[in-house]
């Protein structure tokens, strides 16, 4: 959308001016198109769908065409990669000052409710305005308010995301010299299908409750990955057990209270608790004890710095078979394939996302493509790194699959002693910044440089130990990340039918 040079620097902005709504039409009947009827491929009873242009049941407001001064903390500045297929992702976010929240929200305020989404670069991209989020747009976006009688806000973002819609917008995209972008001027004037305003809330009822199941999920995903690296940034990273110890014995104690020390470090309990620990759970008790034990007593010299004794830095490719993935001509779209029977191939925005696990992936590889450019088979089980582009996204196999020529395939040999949970933390936690002296860590970053990697390898009792401890959350994860699956599968297959009306759900009765 063009703008004068003045304008660009201007806050949050109605499109249409003024305070007048964005309808373009006189009447409800100039804005609608003529209604379905309600046999026209519906289920006999089912209410009819109307064709209404998004300005008639709606208001749309610009974002601003500048950046604030950033701050470490304050209101939230809304950026378009903080909308994630129908939700907000705070995960990373930039704010900025009180003083400036003012100006930067005059001509419109981000409510609850306010659906949100990109007009450039990331076209197709929207999210629901959460409760409670003081924040403002950012640069690219739009927000649309809806009528509430006419036009439920979780139904209009589900619509947004329908393969219909999103192909609806790819055809009107504009594909400039930089960038893409839909035209915001004539957005008003695309046209969507709606039920009455019962049904949508019936339909979008639905699939949020399959969305909030999958983002339960999610977060008890993250909950248990934040409890598995905090584990390993004790034992791996700060060698905090090892550190008891050898502080207990440099200051004249023994060496049982150098393993209480440690035992106290491992469990999280002082003294009291730990006698009561022992009292109340002898066999616990006994499993933290021999815990403690496998860890040495002091840290010596390597060269890269005092590491526990007996434990080593290894070249990666001592420890594992690393291989590299391959991708076939795009311009031969034969070689790729949307057939279940085919097999999974992985890229980057297939890694890190939704879990620890690789679960799915975006696209297929024809059996002939396979063969014909020599792809390389990646075992189930094996840990995927990120080198290219974008570095440092780790995810662990859940069956053969291929990859993409920017992801390199760690397959642990028989003689390394840790497992495949160590070196996905390990991985997870590693300063890739080390392994270049470029400006730019994406160019920096090759196979050979990724056959290099140093890993530290723990003797293999301690290795075991942790690994032991692993496994549950692990296998919780992977768990939670197949239900996921399911759930975005159901959730997916749906979406078109309740959009269309095939599946009436106007007997439906949900609380407002």
């Amino acid at each position: 959308m063009k703008q004068s040079p003045k304008k660009r620097s201007e806050p949050a902005k109605k499109i249409g001016g003024g305070s007048l709504p964005l309808a373009t039409a006189s009447s409800p009947r100039a804005a609608e198109s003529s209604a379905t009827p309600s046999n026209g491929g519906h289920p006999r009873n089912a209410p009819s769908m109307r064709r209404v242009k998004i300005g008639f049941v709606s208001e749309l407001f610009d974002g601003p065409h500048a950046t604030p001064k950033k701050t470490d903390s304050g209101p939230v500045f809304l950026g378009i990669s903080t909308l994630n297929n129908g939700r907000l992702d705070l995960s990373s976010v930039e704010h900025l000052s009180e003083d400036d929240f003012p100006r930067w929200t005059k001509r419109i305020l981000p409510s609850e409710g306010d659906v949100l989404f990109s007009y450039e670069t990331r076209i197709g991209q929207v999210a629901l305005m959460q409760a409670g989020l003081r924040c403002c747009l950012g640069r690219r976006m739009a927000l649309l308010r809806p009528k509430s009688d006419e036009l439920s806000s979780q139904y209009f973002v589900y619509y947004y995301l329908s393969p219909s819609f999103q192909e609806y917008l790819r055809c009107r995209t504009i594909h400039g010299c930089t960038v893409d972008r839909i035209s915001l001027t004539d957005f008003p004037e695309f046209e969507i299908s709606i039920p009455p305003i019962f049904v949508q809330k019936s339909i979008a009822h639905i699939l949020g409750s399959l969305d909030d199941k999958i983002a339960l999920n999610r977060r008890i995903n993250q909950t248990l990955e934040a409890m598995a690296q905090a584990q390993f940034q004790s034992w791996f990273v700060d060698f905090d057990p090892v550190k008891a110890k050898q502080q207990i014995l440099e200051a004249g104690g023994t060496a049982r209270e150098a393993e209480l020390a440690a035992m106290q470090i491992i469990s999280g309990k002082d003294p009291r608790q730990l006698k009561t620990f022992q009292q109340t759970q002898p066999q616990q008790y006994a499993e933290l004890e021999h815990t403690a034990k496998l860890f040495p007593n002091r840290l010596v010299e390597s060269e890269l710095g005092l590491v526990p004794e007996g434990w080593e830095y290894q070249r990666a490719e001592k420890i594992a078979d690393i291989g590299i993935g391959k991708t076939p001509p795009r311009n031969e779209s034969q070689w790729f394939s949307t057939n279940s029977n085919d097999i999974k191939w992985a890229s980057i925005r297939d890694m890190g996302e939704s879990g620890a696990y690789i679960i799915d992936t975006h696209e297929r590889l024809t059996t002939a493509s396979v063969e014909k450019f020599n792809v390389r088979r990646i075992p189930q089980n094996t840990l995927l790194l990120s080198f290219k582009m974008t570095v440092g996204r780790v995810a662990i196999t859940t069956e053969e699959m291929l990859s993409n020529e920017a992801i390199a395939h760690f397959n642990l040999n028989a003689k390394s002693s840790i497992g495949t949970e160590y070196l996905y933390l390990y991985l997870k936690s590693f300063d890739y910044n080390s392994l270049g002296s470029t400006s730019s860590i994406a160019t920096a970053v090759n196979s050979k440089t990724i056959k290099e990697m140093t890993v530290l390898v723990p003797t293999s009792s301690v290795s075991a130990r942790f690994e032991m401890g692993m496994k549950p959350l692990f296998d919780e994860m992977l768990v939670r990340q197949k239900e996921n699956s399911s759930l975005i599968e159901t959730r997916d297959s749906l979406l078109p039918k309740l959009l269309s009306g095939e599946i009436d759900v106007s007997s439906l009765e949900i609380n407002s």
